[in-house]
């Protein structure tokens, strides 16, 4: 391998060096991203959760009121 060929197999791994640093940096942040969305599918998840139950304890409630009024 001359000179010529070093240099150019040396530029063609750095190229390449450089398209997987941008490449890593597009998957951080799409990671970054889907962590968020997570976050706050989650957190609905929990806010849902919570009215459920909210509304079942009003149910309960209601309908103990029904009975007792009846």
């Amino acid at each position: 391998m001359d000179a010529v060929e070093l240099k150019t197999y040396f530029e063609t791994i750095l190229v390449g060096m450089a398209e997987l640093r941008t490449e890593q940096c597009q998957i951080r942040s799409d990671i970054s991203k889907l962590r968020c969305e997570l976050k706050d599918l989650w957190l609905q998840v929990a806010k849902d959760i919570s009215n459920r139950d909210s509304k079942e304890a009003a149910i309960e409630i209601s309908g103990t009121n029904k009975e007792s009024c009846a």
